[in-house]
Protein backbone atom coordinates (compact mmCIF):
# COMPACT_ATOMS: atom_id res chain seq x y z
CA UNK A 1 0.00 0.00 0.00
CA UNK A 2 1.45 3.26 -0.96
CA UNK A 3 2.09 6.20 1.90
CA UNK A 4 -0.39 8.24 1.34
CA UNK A 5 -2.88 5.63 0.96
CA UNK A 6 -1.14 4.13 4.54
CA UNK A 7 -1.87 7.70 5.66
CA UNK A 8 -5.40 7.97 4.45
CA UNK A 9 -6.64 4.72 5.58
CA UNK A 10 -5.46 5.47 9.24
CA UNK A 11 -7.11 8.81 9.32
CA UNK A 12 -10.25 7.18 8.40
CA UNK A 13 -10.37 4.54 11.01
CA UNK A 14 -9.63 6.61 13.53
CA UNK A 15 -12.03 9.34 12.69
CA UNK A 16 -14.79 6.75 12.59
CA UNK A 17 -13.54 5.49 16.11
CA UNK A 18 -12.45 9.19 18.36
CA UNK A 19 -14.57 11.54 15.39
CA UNK A 20 -12.98 14.04 13.48
CA UNK A 21 -12.29 16.57 16.13
CA UNK A 22 -10.98 13.93 19.06
CA UNK A 23 -7.95 12.85 16.51
CA UNK A 24 -4.72 14.31 16.58
CA UNK A 25 -2.25 14.35 13.71
CA UNK A 26 0.12 12.37 15.97
CA UNK A 27 -2.24 10.11 16.52
CA UNK A 28 -2.70 9.41 12.85
CA UNK A 29 1.07 9.38 12.38
CA UNK A 30 1.03 6.28 14.66
CA UNK A 31 -1.24 4.43 13.61
CA UNK A 32 0.19 4.94 9.91
CA UNK A 33 3.44 4.02 10.93
CA UNK A 34 5.26 7.14 9.94
CA UNK A 35 6.34 10.38 10.95
CA UNK A 36 4.41 13.31 11.68
CA UNK A 37 6.58 15.11 8.76
CA UNK A 38 5.62 12.30 6.47
CA UNK A 39 1.85 12.80 6.64
CA UNK A 40 2.15 17.04 6.75
CA UNK A 41 4.62 16.35 2.83
CA UNK A 42 1.46 14.79 1.92
CA UNK A 43 -1.40 16.66 3.33
CA UNK A 44 -1.51 19.99 5.28
CA UNK A 45 -4.18 18.70 8.08
CA UNK A 46 -6.98 16.92 9.02
CA UNK A 47 -9.09 18.42 6.98
CA UNK A 48 -6.70 17.70 3.62
CA UNK A 49 -7.25 14.31 5.50
CA UNK A 50 -11.11 13.64 5.16
CA UNK A 51 -11.36 15.29 1.76
CA UNK A 52 -8.78 12.69 0.33
CA UNK A 53 -11.15 10.12 1.83
CA UNK A 54 -14.20 11.59 0.34
CA UNK A 55 -12.40 12.37 -2.62
CA UNK A 56 -11.37 8.66 -2.58
CA UNK A 57 -15.17 7.33 -1.85
CA UNK A 58 -16.10 9.74 -4.50
CA UNK A 59 -13.63 8.06 -7.42
CA UNK A 60 -14.83 4.33 -6.39
CA UNK A 61 -18.07 5.58 -7.16
CA UNK A 62 -17.71 7.08 -10.27
CA UNK A 63 -16.01 4.01 -11.12
CA UNK A 64 -18.78 2.08 -10.14
CA UNK A 65 -21.08 4.16 -12.35
CA UNK A 66 -19.01 4.13 -15.29
CA UNK A 67 -19.03 -0.15 -15.10
CA UNK A 68 -22.89 0.68 -14.84
CA UNK A 69 -22.95 2.39 -17.88
CA UNK A 70 -20.60 0.06 -19.67
CA UNK A 71 -23.05 -2.78 -18.67
CA UNK A 72 -25.73 -0.79 -20.83
CA UNK A 73 -28.05 -0.41 -17.98
CA UNK A 74 -31.00 1.74 -18.54
CA UNK A 75 -30.69 5.04 -16.57
CA UNK A 76 -33.23 4.36 -13.94
CA UNK A 77 -31.85 1.01 -13.12
CA UNK A 78 -28.14 3.23 -13.08
CA UNK A 79 -30.16 5.35 -10.70
CA UNK A 80 -31.60 2.98 -8.52
CA UNK A 81 -28.19 1.38 -8.09
CA UNK A 82 -26.50 4.76 -7.73
CA UNK A 83 -29.10 4.87 -4.21
CA UNK A 84 -28.58 1.07 -3.11
CA UNK A 85 -24.41 2.01 -3.61
CA UNK A 86 -25.18 5.06 -0.87
CA UNK A 87 -27.07 2.97 1.57
CA UNK A 88 -25.10 0.09 1.11
CA UNK A 89 -21.92 2.35 1.88
CA UNK A 90 -24.13 4.17 5.12
CA UNK A 91 -24.12 0.74 6.49
CA UNK A 92 -20.81 -0.75 6.03
CA UNK A 93 -19.44 2.52 7.08
CA UNK A 94 -21.85 4.63 9.15
CA UNK A 95 -19.05 5.90 11.77
CA UNK A 96 -16.70 7.50 9.07
CA UNK A 97 -19.96 8.82 7.43
CA UNK A 98 -21.37 10.23 10.55
CA UNK A 99 -17.79 12.77 10.35
CA UNK A 100 -18.62 13.23 6.94
CA UNK A 101 -22.07 14.08 7.75
CA UNK A 102 -20.84 16.65 10.43
CA UNK A 103 -18.15 18.62 8.21
CA UNK A 104 -20.42 18.45 5.06
CA UNK A 105 -23.32 20.36 7.16
CA UNK A 106 -21.20 22.57 9.56
CA UNK A 107 -21.54 26.34 8.37
CA UNK A 108 -17.52 26.38 9.72
CA UNK A 109 -16.38 23.87 7.48
CA UNK A 110 -13.50 24.64 5.29
CA UNK A 111 -14.26 21.47 3.34
CA UNK A 112 -17.94 22.17 2.54
CA UNK A 113 -17.59 24.12 -0.34
CA UNK A 114 -15.46 21.28 -1.83
CA UNK A 115 -17.81 18.88 -0.92
CA UNK A 116 -20.58 20.70 -2.91
CA UNK A 117 -17.80 20.51 -5.91
CA UNK A 118 -17.95 16.93 -5.90
CA UNK A 119 -21.88 15.66 -5.19
CA UNK A 120 -22.42 18.56 -8.09
CA UNK A 121 -20.16 15.87 -10.53
CA UNK A 122 -22.75 13.46 -9.48
CA UNK A 123 -26.02 15.87 -9.93
CA UNK A 124 -24.67 16.09 -13.46
CA UNK A 125 -24.31 12.68 -13.77
CA UNK A 126 -27.60 11.97 -13.01
CA UNK A 127 -28.85 15.26 -14.83
CA UNK A 128 -27.23 13.43 -18.31
CA UNK A 129 -29.19 9.95 -17.50
CA UNK A 130 -32.16 11.59 -17.02
CA UNK A 131 -31.82 13.02 -20.46
CA UNK A 132 -30.62 9.94 -22.37
CA UNK A 133 -34.03 8.33 -20.32
CA UNK A 134 -35.98 11.37 -21.46
CA UNK A 135 -34.61 10.92 -25.28
CA UNK A 136 -35.44 7.02 -25.17
CA UNK A 137 -38.67 7.50 -23.81
CA UNK A 138 -37.70 5.76 -20.53
CA UNK A 139 -37.94 9.26 -18.26
CA UNK A 140 -41.01 10.93 -18.06
CA UNK A 141 -40.29 14.74 -19.64
CA UNK A 142 -39.14 17.21 -16.72
CA UNK A 143 -36.25 19.47 -15.78
CA UNK A 144 -33.46 17.08 -15.50
CA UNK A 145 -31.09 19.93 -13.39
CA UNK A 146 -34.23 19.98 -10.87
CA UNK A 147 -35.28 16.47 -10.79
CA UNK A 148 -31.00 15.95 -10.46
CA UNK A 149 -31.13 17.85 -7.32
CA UNK A 150 -34.10 16.71 -6.37
CA UNK A 151 -32.63 13.22 -6.30
CA UNK A 152 -29.41 13.47 -4.85
CA UNK A 153 -31.44 16.32 -2.38
CA UNK A 154 -33.58 13.14 -0.97
CA UNK A 155 -30.60 11.02 -0.38
CA UNK A 156 -28.53 13.17 1.37
CA UNK A 157 -31.32 14.36 3.12
CA UNK A 158 -31.86 11.00 4.61
CA UNK A 159 -28.43 10.70 5.50
CA UNK A 160 -27.94 12.45 8.98
CA UNK A 161 -30.59 10.33 10.55
CA UNK A 162 -29.57 7.16 9.07
CA UNK A 163 -26.03 7.42 10.26
CA UNK A 164 -27.28 7.75 14.00
CA UNK A 165 -27.50 4.80 16.47
CA UNK A 166 -31.07 4.33 17.27
CA UNK A 167 -33.93 2.42 15.74
CA UNK A 168 -35.05 4.99 13.08
CA UNK A 169 -31.46 5.05 11.96
CA UNK A 170 -31.27 1.18 11.35
CA UNK A 171 -34.44 1.74 9.69
CA UNK A 172 -34.05 4.15 7.14
CA UNK A 173 -30.09 2.26 6.52
CA UNK A 174 -32.04 -0.87 6.00
CA UNK A 175 -34.98 0.37 3.77
CA UNK A 176 -33.52 3.42 2.20
CA UNK A 177 -32.52 2.28 -0.80
CA UNK A 178 -35.73 0.68 -1.47
CA UNK A 179 -38.48 3.33 -0.51
CA UNK A 180 -36.49 6.09 -2.24
CA UNK A 181 -36.11 3.57 -5.38
CA UNK A 182 -40.05 2.92 -5.43
CA UNK A 183 -40.90 6.71 -5.18
CA UNK A 184 -38.04 7.70 -7.84
CA UNK A 185 -39.19 4.89 -10.20
CA UNK A 186 -43.29 6.53 -9.65
CA UNK A 187 -41.80 9.93 -10.32
CA UNK A 188 -39.96 9.53 -13.34
CA UNK A 189 -40.63 6.23 -15.29
CA UNK A 190 -42.85 5.94 -18.18
CA UNK A 191 -45.34 3.50 -18.67
CA UNK A 192 -42.97 1.60 -20.90
CA UNK A 193 -39.68 3.07 -19.15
Amino acid sequence: MALEDRIVAAAERLFARQGFHGTGMRQIATAAGVSIGAIYHHFKGKEELLFAIIQKEFSELKGFLEELIREGLPPAEIIRRLVERHFSDLRARRQVMQVVQREWFSPTSSLRLRFRTLSEEIVSFVQELLEQGMATGQIRPCNPVVAAHAILGMVLGLTPRAVGDDEVAREIREHGAEELSRLFSRWLLTEGG
